[in-house]
Protein backbone atom coordinates (compact mmCIF):
# COMPACT_ATOMS: atom_id res chain seq x y z
CA UNK A 1 0.00 0.00 0.00
CA UNK A 2 2.74 2.39 0.86
CA UNK A 3 4.42 1.99 -2.22
CA UNK A 4 1.23 2.46 -4.19
CA UNK A 5 0.61 5.69 -2.10
CA UNK A 6 4.27 6.65 -3.37
CA UNK A 7 3.95 5.68 -7.18
CA UNK A 8 0.65 7.62 -6.89
CA UNK A 9 2.76 10.84 -5.10
CA UNK A 10 5.60 10.42 -7.53
CA UNK A 11 2.83 10.88 -10.77
CA UNK A 12 1.11 13.71 -9.45
CA UNK A 13 4.51 15.28 -9.07
CA UNK A 14 5.61 14.55 -12.45
CA UNK A 15 2.25 15.90 -13.74
CA UNK A 16 2.84 19.35 -11.73
CA UNK A 17 6.58 19.90 -13.06
CA UNK A 18 5.08 19.06 -16.28
CA UNK A 19 2.38 21.63 -16.03
CA UNK A 20 4.91 23.92 -15.04
CA UNK A 21 6.92 23.45 -17.65
CA UNK A 22 4.25 23.48 -20.12
CA UNK A 23 2.80 27.18 -18.46
CA UNK A 24 6.41 28.25 -19.20
CA UNK A 25 7.13 27.44 -22.98
CA UNK A 26 3.34 28.08 -23.97
CA UNK A 27 3.71 31.77 -24.94
CA UNK A 28 7.53 31.05 -26.08
CA UNK A 29 8.25 31.76 -29.74
CA UNK A 30 8.93 28.80 -31.36
CA UNK A 31 12.00 28.09 -33.72
CA UNK A 32 11.29 25.14 -36.20
CA UNK A 33 13.86 24.34 -39.02
CA UNK A 34 12.52 21.48 -41.37
CA UNK A 35 15.59 19.72 -43.37
CA UNK A 36 14.48 17.69 -46.69
CA UNK A 37 16.18 16.92 -50.01
CA UNK A 38 13.65 16.47 -53.01
CA UNK A 39 14.58 13.42 -55.21
CA UNK A 40 16.85 14.30 -58.13
CA UNK A 41 14.04 13.62 -60.91
CA UNK A 42 11.65 16.47 -58.79
CA UNK A 43 11.64 18.90 -60.96
CA UNK A 44 10.93 21.20 -58.08
CA UNK A 45 7.48 19.89 -56.97
CA UNK A 46 9.07 20.16 -52.78
CA UNK A 47 9.98 24.25 -53.36
CA UNK A 48 6.28 24.48 -55.25
CA UNK A 49 4.56 22.67 -52.80
CA UNK A 50 5.99 24.86 -50.04
CA UNK A 51 5.13 28.16 -51.63
CA UNK A 52 1.85 27.29 -52.00
CA UNK A 53 1.33 26.00 -48.45
CA UNK A 54 3.30 29.26 -47.37
CA UNK A 55 0.45 31.54 -49.24
CA UNK A 56 -2.47 30.19 -46.64
CA UNK A 57 -0.10 30.11 -43.61
CA UNK A 58 0.84 33.65 -43.83
CA UNK A 59 -2.85 34.43 -43.56
CA UNK A 60 -3.38 32.29 -40.29
CA UNK A 61 -1.55 35.46 -38.35
CA UNK A 62 0.79 33.33 -35.94
CA UNK A 63 3.50 32.30 -38.08
CA UNK A 64 6.53 35.13 -37.42
CA UNK A 65 8.41 33.25 -40.28
CA UNK A 66 7.52 30.93 -43.08
CA UNK A 67 10.28 30.47 -45.58
CA UNK A 68 12.38 27.86 -48.01
CA UNK A 69 16.00 27.95 -48.69
CA UNK A 70 18.02 26.17 -50.74
CA UNK A 71 21.41 24.57 -49.72
CA UNK A 72 24.38 26.35 -51.21
CA UNK A 73 25.68 23.15 -52.01
CA UNK A 74 23.04 20.56 -52.96
CA UNK A 75 20.04 22.45 -54.82
CA UNK A 76 18.03 19.61 -54.22
CA UNK A 77 18.54 20.16 -50.47
CA UNK A 78 16.06 22.38 -48.48
CA UNK A 79 15.34 24.07 -45.00
CA UNK A 80 11.80 25.29 -44.40
CA UNK A 81 12.63 28.08 -41.74
CA UNK A 82 9.63 28.83 -39.38
CA UNK A 83 8.96 30.95 -36.18
CA UNK A 84 5.44 30.41 -34.56
CA UNK A 85 4.45 33.08 -32.09
CA UNK A 86 3.35 30.33 -29.52
CA UNK A 87 2.29 26.80 -29.38
CA UNK A 88 -1.09 27.50 -30.07
CA UNK A 89 -0.20 28.88 -33.14
CA UNK A 90 1.89 26.02 -34.16
CA UNK A 91 -0.83 23.66 -32.86
CA UNK A 92 -3.71 25.49 -35.15
CA UNK A 93 -1.31 25.29 -37.93
CA UNK A 94 -0.43 21.51 -37.68
CA UNK A 95 -4.85 20.83 -37.90
CA UNK A 96 -4.99 22.95 -41.17
CA UNK A 97 -5.64 21.25 -44.65
CA UNK A 98 -2.86 23.18 -46.51
CA UNK A 99 -0.36 21.81 -44.13
CA UNK A 100 -1.97 18.22 -44.94
CA UNK A 101 -1.46 18.71 -48.71
CA UNK A 102 1.91 20.21 -48.00
CA UNK A 103 3.07 16.69 -46.39
CA UNK A 104 1.24 14.44 -48.74
CA UNK A 105 3.23 16.43 -51.02
CA UNK A 106 6.60 16.71 -49.67
CA UNK A 107 6.47 12.86 -48.87
CA UNK A 108 5.80 11.93 -52.73
CA UNK A 109 8.52 14.47 -53.86
CA UNK A 110 11.31 13.78 -51.33
CA UNK A 111 14.24 11.47 -51.56
CA UNK A 112 13.89 8.68 -50.02
CA UNK A 113 17.55 7.76 -49.08
CA UNK A 114 18.05 11.01 -47.78
CA UNK A 115 17.88 11.11 -43.11
CA UNK A 116 16.12 14.51 -42.90
CA UNK A 117 15.00 15.53 -39.31
CA UNK A 118 13.33 18.46 -37.68
CA UNK A 119 14.97 20.53 -35.25
CA UNK A 120 12.89 22.03 -32.81
CA UNK A 121 13.86 25.28 -29.85
CA UNK A 122 12.42 27.95 -27.92
CA UNK A 123 13.59 31.22 -28.27
CA UNK A 124 14.53 33.45 -25.43
CA UNK A 125 14.25 31.01 -23.31
CA UNK A 126 16.34 28.88 -20.58
CA UNK A 127 19.11 26.53 -21.79
CA UNK A 128 18.12 23.08 -22.44
CA UNK A 129 21.80 21.85 -22.72
CA UNK A 130 25.46 22.72 -23.88
CA UNK A 131 25.42 22.48 -27.64
CA UNK A 132 24.71 25.90 -29.11
CA UNK A 133 22.60 26.39 -32.43
CA UNK A 134 22.93 29.38 -34.43
CA UNK A 135 20.81 30.72 -37.23
CA UNK A 136 21.86 33.47 -39.07
CA UNK A 137 19.21 35.42 -41.26
CA UNK A 138 21.56 37.69 -43.50
CA UNK A 139 20.29 39.67 -46.95
CA UNK A 140 23.32 40.96 -48.72
CA UNK A 141 23.44 43.56 -51.81
CA UNK A 142 22.50 42.09 -55.11
CA UNK A 143 26.34 42.41 -56.66
CA UNK A 144 27.72 40.55 -53.52
CA UNK A 145 25.67 37.38 -53.52
CA UNK A 146 28.57 35.53 -54.52
CA UNK A 147 31.41 37.09 -52.74
CA UNK A 148 29.03 35.54 -49.20
CA UNK A 149 28.36 32.27 -50.68
CA UNK A 150 32.16 31.34 -51.85
CA UNK A 151 33.58 33.29 -48.96
CA UNK A 152 31.83 31.39 -46.76
CA UNK A 153 31.51 27.74 -48.79
CA UNK A 154 35.53 28.19 -48.13
CA UNK A 155 35.29 29.01 -44.76
CA UNK A 156 33.14 26.11 -44.54
CA UNK A 157 35.57 23.93 -45.28
CA UNK A 158 38.28 24.87 -42.42
CA UNK A 159 35.72 24.94 -39.59
CA UNK A 160 34.05 21.67 -40.02
CA UNK A 161 37.32 20.38 -39.09
CA UNK A 162 37.30 21.87 -35.95
CA UNK A 163 36.92 19.82 -32.94
CA UNK A 164 34.10 21.42 -31.68
CA UNK A 165 31.64 21.84 -34.80
CA UNK A 166 29.02 19.60 -35.70
CA UNK A 167 27.15 21.59 -38.74
CA UNK A 168 28.48 24.68 -41.00
CA UNK A 169 26.22 25.19 -43.65
CA UNK A 170 24.32 28.14 -45.96
CA UNK A 171 21.11 28.32 -47.67
CA UNK A 172 19.73 30.61 -50.22
CA UNK A 173 16.13 31.82 -49.84
CA UNK A 174 14.14 30.48 -52.77
CA UNK A 175 12.09 33.62 -52.70
CA UNK A 176 15.32 36.16 -52.91
CA UNK A 177 18.42 35.08 -53.63
CA UNK A 178 20.12 38.13 -51.61
CA UNK A 179 18.78 36.37 -48.33
CA UNK A 180 20.96 33.78 -46.73
CA UNK A 181 20.42 31.38 -43.70
CA UNK A 182 23.55 30.35 -41.74
CA UNK A 183 23.16 27.01 -40.18
CA UNK A 184 25.84 26.25 -37.50
CA UNK A 185 25.84 23.87 -34.43
CA UNK A 186 28.39 23.60 -32.23
CA UNK A 187 28.92 21.27 -29.00
CA UNK A 188 29.84 24.22 -26.24
CA UNK A 189 29.93 27.97 -26.77
CA UNK A 190 33.24 28.01 -26.25
CA UNK A 191 33.98 26.04 -29.35
CA UNK A 192 31.85 28.77 -31.72
CA UNK A 193 34.15 31.65 -29.34
CA UNK A 194 37.35 29.95 -30.90
CA UNK A 195 36.28 29.36 -34.23
CA UNK A 196 36.00 32.95 -34.36
CA UNK A 197 39.02 33.51 -33.47
CA UNK A 198 40.38 31.08 -36.08
CA UNK A 199 42.43 32.91 -39.21
CA UNK A 200 39.75 31.79 -41.30
CA UNK A 201 36.82 32.73 -39.36
CA UNK A 202 38.91 36.24 -39.72
CA UNK A 203 39.69 36.38 -42.82
CA UNK A 204 35.47 35.57 -43.79
CA UNK A 205 34.44 38.68 -41.59
CA UNK A 206 36.72 40.90 -43.76
CA UNK A 207 36.05 39.42 -46.67
CA UNK A 208 32.08 40.33 -46.48
CA UNK A 209 32.58 43.60 -45.08
CA UNK A 210 30.18 46.09 -46.08
CA UNK A 211 28.32 43.60 -48.22
CA UNK A 212 24.90 44.09 -45.92
CA UNK A 213 22.03 45.14 -47.15
CA UNK A 214 21.53 48.05 -45.42
CA UNK A 215 18.15 48.78 -44.99
CA UNK A 216 17.45 44.62 -43.25
CA UNK A 217 18.19 43.77 -40.09
CA UNK A 218 20.21 40.36 -39.60
CA UNK A 219 18.66 38.11 -37.15
CA UNK A 220 20.62 35.99 -35.35
CA UNK A 221 19.23 33.02 -32.81
CA UNK A 222 22.18 31.49 -30.74
CA UNK A 223 19.90 28.53 -28.42
CA UNK A 224 21.65 25.91 -26.41
CA UNK A 225 19.90 22.90 -26.59
CA UNK A 226 20.50 19.19 -25.71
Amino acid sequence: MKKLFKFAMCAVALLMATDVVLAQTADKNILLNVFCREKDNGNGALPEAFLKCRVETLKEGTALAYEIFRSCLDPQEYVFYEIWRNEAGHASHSATDHLKTLMVERSAAIDPEYKGFVQRAYLNSEPTGERLLMNIIRKVKPEHISTLRDSFLKSREASLKEEGCEAFEIYQSVLDPTIFLIYELWTTDEAHTIHSSLPHSKVHSEECQGINEPSFKTKVHKIFIK
